[in-house]
């Protein structure tokens, strides 16, 4: 009887060693999938670039010259970054229909448009139409400066 005693308990061990050890396989498992699923490889990942919305930029330009318009001896320049080579000559384009001086990068895709010496009302009618470029999506904003001398 002493002998089925010590029997069942260490089969009782064993049994509850088993049960753990199935346990945490399965817990291991589950963390791989999960870490799979939210964590997937690079070659998986999809990447979707969401343009700005025009209303947002043209906000953030206005709000940009108002903070730059204290100063009203300084010209203000406004910087872009655009991907497209195409978008590059409408800006152009854009810019002497206008009456602005521009400089262009074409290698980094960087434009500077000056904006000159303007109240920050004059800038409204053109900042309407040149956000209308970033519809598209392959501009930037990077910001407006004081346009150095």
């Amino acid at each position: 009887m002493k002998w089925t005693k010590v029997l069942l308990s260490v089969s009782a061990l064993a049994a509850a060693g088993a049960v753990l050890v199935g346990k945490s396989v399965q817990d291991k498992k589950r963390k791989d999938e999960l870490d799979a699923f939210l964590m997937p490889e690079e070659e998986n990942t999809i990447q979707v670039d969401v343009p700005i919305k025009e209303q947002d930029v043209f906000n953030k330009i206005q709000s940009d010259l108002t903070d730059l318009s204290s100063d009203e001896e300084q010209e203000v320049s406004l910087s872009f970054q655009c991907t497209d080579p195409s978008l590059i000559d409408h800006i152009s384009d854009f810019c002497s229909q206008h009456e602005l001086s521009a400089s262009f990068n074409l290698e980094d895709g960087l434009i500077d448009i000056d904006l000159g010496q303007r109240d920050v009302s004059d800038y409204t009618s053109i900042l309407d139409e040149l956000c209308s470029y970033f519809k598209s999506g392959s501009i930037r904003y990077l910001g407006a400066h004081y346009t150095k001398d």
